[in-house]
């Protein structure tokens, strides 16, 4: 088994649902999930030299968020993830603890062939006590809404996408607050 360490410029792959993966752009902050006793961003190295990945259960959310990790990649296992380090857990994953804030850089998304802009989109609320909230729920019912909405979106993620941005993996305890 040839194992990945030291500092590497590597491409990660998450998938998550288009609505978060559009909050993640939009943010620059990733919410680490604590799925596994741990708090992070779980995703997959691109052309692992070991071969794929086991299938996951999590799998098929609909969108990949694509990454560059620009910093040391570390071979573990336990239950200690030291943050600013991408630790190489194949055949399960690659792993970035939650507290991470360098190396991380946000580099592009796609989605499944079932999914797509529009997937992020929530329908507006009309509110009693906020009357301007009733125009934005009338827009919302107009046929090409979606249409327009899902377009919008797209050239904003695609803005934000151009200029690499570096993103943070945060505790999802934090976020909570």
């Amino acid at each position: 088994m040839r194992q990945l360490t030291g500092n590497r410029n590597m491409k990660i792959v998450h998938e998550t649902s288009p609505r978060i993966a559009v909050d993640v752009v939009r943010t620059l902050r990733l919410i680490g999930g604590p799925i596994q006793a741990d708090d992070g961003l779980s995703a997959r190295l691109v052309n692992h030299p070991n071969g794929p990945y086991l299938l996951c259960e999590l799998d098929s959310f609909g969108a990949f968020l694509e990454f560059e990790w620009t910093g040391k990649v570390v071979r573990s296992s336990g239950n200690y993830w030291a943050p600013n380090l991408l630790h190489d857990q194949h055949p399960l994953r690659a792993f970035v603890p939650a507290g991470t804030d360098d190396h991380l850089y946000l580099v592009g998304i796609r989605f499944r062939a079932t999914h797509g802009w529009a997937d992020a989109l929530l329908l507006p609320q009309a509110r009693l006590c906020k009357p301007v909230s009733w125009i934005d729920w009338v827009a919302g019912r107009l046929p090409d809404w979606k249409q327009r909405e899902a377009a919008r979106i797209a050239e904003e993620v695609s803005r934000i996408i151009k200029e690499k941005p570096k993103v943070q993996v945060i505790f999802s305890r934090i976020a909570i607050r």
